[in-house]
């Protein structure tokens, strides 16, 4: 099976940003160990920010992940500054029947092949802690760890919330992505 990217349409794309939020709101407060109400008013502002005319947003692409029977699987999306030749994945989501049959590698390596002829250097992205499974998936595909966050509790965490593991992954700020971009530039 080989998977295809299709430039997302306006009508997937409230279905798209709406499970693509819960998600992220749910990833953040499972890792982060704060609140879902906490998270949902930081995502909710990330996702305004990002995706300000939907598909049309600049900066932003989105894609539905489609098989080759014509499915849709799932989605990806991403931000590109051409002028620096980097690509940062944002949220790469397959549908939960949809896993396990390969496509999360196809989806990267179609990206891959769709970036590289435009220029794009280097794609870079944020996978939190708990992932097992994707940061599995993205070491098979050549993706290499450059920086890591932790973090410590000082105090218990909330007692409606889960200890947060020893180590945390946290999405980038953009300042923060600003310096992984110049330094990997400089680097590779």
């Amino acid at each position: 099976p080989m998977i295809t990217l299709r430039p997302m349409t306006e009508a997937e794309f409230g279905s798209f940003r709406a499970q693509s939020l819960a998600g992220y709101i749910d990833e953040r407060a499972r890792n982060n160990g704060t609140s879902v109400e906490r998270e949902r008013e930081i995502a909710a502002k990330q996702y305004d920010e990002l995706l300000p005319e939907g598909v049309r947003s600049k900066g932003q692409r989105l894609w539905t992940l489609v098989a080759e029977d014509g499915q849709a699987v799932g989605w990806l999306w991403i931000e590109v500054d051409e002028e620096a030749g980097t690509a940062f994945i944002l949220d790469i989501t397959l549908n939960p029947d949809q896993r396990g049959k390969g496509y999360g590698g196809q989806s990267l390596t179609a990206l891959e092949a769709e970036l590289k002829p435009q220029g794009i250097q280097s794609i870079g992205l944020n996978v939190f802690a708990d992932n097992a499974v994707a940061r599995h998936l993205y070491a098979r595909q050549g993706y290499r760890r450059t920086n890591q966050n932790m973090a410590k509790w000082l105090t218990d965490p909330p007692a409606t919330e889960a200890a947060p593991p020893g180590v945390q992954l946290q999405p980038m700020t953009e300042a923060e992505f600003e310096t992984f971009r110049d330094w990997a530039i400089e680097e590779y």
